[in-house]
């Protein structure tokens, strides 16, 4: 934020879905006191107390359809005791949220074959810009991602990119570090509390698709475009390292 500031950039503060949260700094590995409002805590449990039931360990692999309306979905379910089962659940609407990588290819399987299924797949493509400071940050501590710039985000006709804190641990900042050599990388990981990281997350323009026969998997590459607003993006955290001292 000091950083933004000097620079005269607009900065703001993350707002975080999180009640009660203690900051101990490993969002990322999972809610160590319960209080991020993840689904658990808020969608299920009030469909639960609504009267859903919830099935676990449970694969959907079709969606019935009765004269061209969903009416259902056809899966298999491990028990509690470790038997599979199939299982049939008979619906008057259905709601598919598998997720960008797993929906098409559940819709294929279904029956519904149309052009753009699995295609133009975004996925604001984001690198990790880290800077080394005379002072003690002690990254890992506080919320993970507290502050952000939209100073850039409307650059290529509102393509452009936003600056974040990023959500830094050491086992992170040892897996993604550049590698020269043994003695500077010991050196680095002995002053990783001197560190800061800054993500650069970019609207991409370009797109990717997801295979909707086969495995699921993804196919995505980097615009030109996209690159560039990428490159851009690394100077500007660059520069708010410098500014930030």
């Amino acid at each position: 934020m000091s950083g933004c500031e000097k620079l005269g950039w607009n900065v703001q503060r993350m707002t975080r879905n999180a009640k009660g949260c203690g900051e101990c700094g490993s969002c990322g590995f999972g809610c160590a006191t319960g209080a991020k409002q993840d689904v658990t805590r808020t969608y299920l449990a009030s469909a639960c107390a609504h009267g859903a039931r919830i099935i676990a360990n449970c694969t959907v692999h079709h969606v019935a359809t009765e004269n061209d309306i969903a009416s259902g979905v056809n899966a298999t379910a491990i028990t509690p005791d470790g038997r599979t089962v199939k299982l049939t659940v008979n619906a008057p609407k259905v709601v598919l949220s598998a997720g960008t990588l797993k929906t098409p290819g559940l819709l294929y399987a279904s029956g519904i074959h149309i052009y753009h299924l699995g295609r133009h797949l975004k996925l604001h493509p984001t690198t990790a810009v880290i800077g080394w400071y005379d002072r003690p940050v002690n990254p890992w501590t506080g919320p993970t991602q507290g502050s952000y710039s939209d100073q850039h985000a409307f650059a290529h006709s509102g393509y452009g990119f936003l600056l974040e804190t990023a959500p830094v641990h050491p086992g992170l900042i040892a897996a993604a570090h550049p590698w020269s050599g043994g003695m500077d990388y010991r050196e680095k990981l002995l002053n990783m509390r001197n560190a800061a990281a800054f993500i650069v997350l970019t609207r991409d323009r370009g797109e990717g698709q997801i295979d909707i026969r086969g495995s699921g998997a993804m196919t995505y590459n980097l615009s030109n475009v996209d690159a560039d607003s990428m490159r851009r993006g690394m100077l500007a955290a660059a520069q708010v390292h410098f500014a930030a001292g």
